[in-house]
C-alpha cells in the first residue's frame, strides 16, 4: 500500500511539473538577459521588398530590419552607432522617405520610426532608368555592410 502512494505521488508530481512546461531547468529560468543597446550597433539587416512593385507613381514599403550584437531586433526610433543609408541605381526614378526625410538616398542616425516608403516613377527626359532597379542599405557596423533587393523596372 505504501509503495502505491508513493507511485501516485510521484506520477502526480510528474504530472504538475510537465503540466506547468518545466523540464526540470529551475536555475536557469531567471537569467538575465542582455540588454540591447543603445546606441545600437547593426550587427546584421535584412531588406524586402512587396511582391509586386507599382512602377506608376504610387509608393510602396521596403522593410528594413536589424539586429544588434546581441541577437536583439532594433526598436523604431533607437540611436544608432553609425547611421544607414538607403538609396537604388536609379536616382531619377525612386525616391525614399525615412521618417520625413525624402531623397533619392537618405541617410539616419535613427532606426526608422515608420516603414521606408519608396516611389518608382518612370525617368526624367535625360536620365534613363535600369532595366533591374537595385535597392539597397548600408551600415559600416553590418555584416555584410549592404544589403539589396532588385525589381525589373
Amino acid at each position: 500500500m505504501r509503495r502505491l502512494a508513493i507511485s501516485i505521488s510521484l506520477s502526480a508530481f510528474t504530472f504538475v511539473l510537465t503540466a506547468c512546461g518545466d523540464a526540470g531547468d529551475h536555475f536557469g529560468e531567471f537569467r538575465q538577459q542582455p540588454q540591447p543597446q543603445n546606441p545600437a550597433t547593426v550587427a546584421h539587416m535584412t531588406i524586402r521588398l512587396p511582391t509586386h512593385v507599382n512602377r506608376n507613381g504610387a509608393a510602396f514599403p521596403v522593410a528594413l530590419a536589424a539586429v544588434d550584437g546581441n541577437g536583439f531586433a532594433i526598436a523604431p526610433g533607437t540611436q544608432l552607432r553609425e547611421p544607414f543609408t538607403i538609396n537604388s541605381n536609379a536616382a531619377c526614378s525612386v525616391t525614399f522617405n525615412v521618417d520625413g526625410t525624402t531623397g533619392a538616398a537618405v541617410t539616419a542616425n535613427s532606426w526608422p520610426k515608420t516603414n521606408i516608403v519608396a516611389t518608382f516613377k518612370p525617368s526624367k527626359i535625360g536620365c534613363k532608368t535600369p532595366s533591374t532597379v537595385k535597392i539597397s542599405a548600408y551600415d559600416l557596423d553590418a555584416t555584410p555592410q549592404t544589403v539589396s533587393v532588385t525589381f525589373k523596372s
